[in-house]
């Protein structure tokens, strides 16, 4: 499974986040077609991860703060997202400012590998939880377009990398709610 990777992958932004030259709470994941699971149950591990038992309850988790998917398929062999998708409206219906969680699902209308409106139902399916307001976001093309099909050479006609960057300024760069923070145990620091 593509966890240990992303777990990986996590570590190395943490030793960025580390040197101060980033803040992974502001971590963002974008994935197109089949990773689309592996986001998205990624995601939920990510938010369920206790912090650090050192009295000042230092996050090991609650980083991934938005979800880009592209064409996601809503079933992927071995990795079963049917109960993550309700989860991901739940960490989306957060009020608190600080614990801020969005998504978007982009896909081309005419894409005939979209077996009967898939990602629509994923949309619907996150979206239906009770205070998700305007955190669970769909964008439609109206191409065939799939997944990373949307971005790239077909940009000029879709205009999804500018849609994309657009979500990302104003729902991660703009987090003031969430400033950079040791995220070693206490225990560990000097």
């Amino acid at each position: 499974c593509a966890l240990p990777i992303l777990e990986a992958v996590k570590a190395f932004i943490f030793e960025k986040h580390m040197d101060e030259q980033l803040n992974m709470n502001k971590t963002a994941i974008i994935a197109p077609e089949m990773s689309a699971a592996v986001a998205i149950l990624y995601t939920i591990r990510d938010w369920k991860k206790p912090p650090h038992d050192d009295g000042l309850r230092t996050p090991r988790g609650q980083d991934i703060r938005s979800l880009l998917l592209l064409s996601p398929e809503s079933k992927t062999k071995g990795l079963n997202i049917g109960a993550s998708i309700t989860d991901i409206g739940k960490l989306a219906a957060n009020t608190l400012p600080a614990m801020s969680f969005s998504t978007v699902f982009f896909y081309g209308a005419a894409d005939k590998k979209d077996k009967r409106g898939g990602t629509k139902r994923m949309y619907s399916k996150a979206a239906g939880v009770k205070g998700v307001k305007k955190n669970v976001l769909l964008q439609a093309y109206p191409f065939k377009y799939r997944g990373v099909e949307l971005i790239g050479r077909n940009n000029a006609r879709t205009r999804c990398e500018e849609q994309m960057l657009g979500f990302l300024d104003g729902r991660l760069k703009k987090l003031t709610q969430t400033p950079w923070k040791d995220r070693r145990s206490a225990f560990n620091r000097n």
